[in-house]
C-alpha cells in the first residue's frame, strides 16, 4: 500500500513538471515580437548612460579660513563651481567685534593716559622753569 501511495505521489509530482513545462513552451512559442517602422529624420539625440566607478580629482584644493569660528552660513553648494574670491560661508563674527570694540576702549585709554602725561609734563617743565628761574 505504501508503494503504492509513494508511486502515486511520483506521478503527480512528474505530472505537474509536465504540465509546468508544457505551459511555458506553449507561452513562448506564442509570444510574437512586434517591430515598429519609422522613415528616418535628423533630429537631436538624448541618451543618458549611467555607470559606476570611482572618480577621481584632476585638482585638489584645500580650503580654509584665516580666524576659527562658528559657520552660521554656507553660500555655496556642494559641487557648484567658484571662482577665486567667491565667498563660500560665513562664520559668527560677535566675538570678533567684542574684541574690536575691546580694543577700541584699550587704544582710545591709552591715547588719554598720553595726554595726561604729556600734561604733566608740560606743568613738570614749567615748574622747573620757574625753579631754575628764582
Amino acid at each position: 500500500m505504501r508503494k503504492l501511495l509513494l508511486l502515486l505521489m511520483v506521478l503527480a509530482v512528474t505530472a505537474a513538471i509536465a504540465a509546468y513545462a508544457w505551459h511555458l513552451w506553449r507561452e513562448h512559442e506564442t509570444e510574437h515580437i512586434a517591430y515598429t517602422l519609422e522613415w528616418v529624420q535628423r533630429g537631436t539625440l538624448d541618451e543618458v548612460i549611467s555607470a559606476t566607478g570611482r572618480l577621481q580629482p584632476r585638482e585638489i584644493y584645500i580650503v580654509g579660513a584665516e580666524v576659527a569660528g562658528k559657520v552660521t552660513a554656507v553660500l555655496a553648494d556642494y559641487n557648484q563651481t567658484v571662482a577665486e574670491g567667491d565667498v563660500l560661508l560665513r562664520l559668527d563674527d560677535r566675538l570678533a567685534k567684542a574684541r574690536l570694540e575691546q580694543a577700541d576702549t584699550a587704544v582710545q585709554l591709552a591715547r588719554s593716559a598720553v595726554r595726561q602725561a604729556e600734561v604733566q609734563r608740560d606743568t613738570a617743565a614749567k615748574l622747573l622753569k620757574r625753579l631754575r628761574d628764582m
